[in-house]
């Protein structure tokens, strides 16, 4: 039966291989992936995420290097976010540029922010501020979770009034500010001293409701 799925019916051999990760059965599942006589885009990007999701992260890494530039199968932006997040989980900069350029060519950095909001964040927690700030110059439309992962980024390495000057342009754009926002603006406040700054935030937080609401923009 198995012979006739792998070799006979590959799309049963790909919804086998897919079901098997469902289950976290990733063993199996690369034993069926490695036998498949045609994969497709669906089970590639399900053992790649599969791989990732229970922690084998240079596993799924690797698993997607192998794909090489067949530009015939098509990675969604929900498997570039596993691997974004990979890298950053082992702090992998190079990986994480080598994924950037490939997103990049697929035409995926200007048109899902998911995406790009975790490019964002990923080099931000691996230290690269500057890579992070070019990388939300460039882009035509950021929402809160970009500012965020960049000021976050700011503040957590210490560079208070880069932190607070993003703060400010995301303002000017429009963009609301949320908790988290509001929590690593204050803590950069504090960074610079910057006492008349962190009282026009208490003023907008309270205004927000968040003292209410949000423990931890009150602590």
């Amino acid at each position: 039966m198995h012979k006739f799925v792998l070799e006979g019916d590959p799309s049963c051999g790909n919804y086998l291989s897919v079901e098997m990760i469902k289950n976290s059965r990733m063993d199996d599942a690369q034993q069926v992936f490695d036998r498949l006589v045609n994969t497709n885009s669906l089970s590639w990007n399900s053992l790649i995420t599969g791989y990732i999701k229970c922690g084998k992260l240079h596993d799924g890494l690797a698993l997607y290097k192998k794909l090489g530039k067949d530009d015939s199968l098509c990675i969604t932006g929900h498997t570039y976010v596993a691997l974004l997040r990979a890298c950053t989980m082992l702090k992998d900069f190079n990986k994480g540029v080598e994924l950037h350029s490939d997103i990049s060519k697929r035409g995926l950095l200007m048109t899902d922010l998911f995406v790009t909001n975790t490019l964002v964040d990923m080099y931000t927690k691996c230290g690269s501020l500057s890579k992070a700030q070019n990388l939300l110059d460039e882009l035509s439309i950021r929402d809160v979770v970009s500012w965020t992962a960049l000021i976050t980024g700011y503040t957590d390495y210490g560079h208070g009034e880069e932190a607070v000057r993003c703060f400010d342009r995301m303002r000017l754009e429009g963009v609301s500010p949320n908790n988290v926002t509001f929590v690593c603006s204050l803590k950069a406040c504090g960074i610079i001293g910057e006492t008349r700054k962190g009282q026009e935030l208490h003023v907008e937080i309270e205004g927000n409701g968040f003292l209410e609401k949000e423990v931890t923009a009150g602590n």
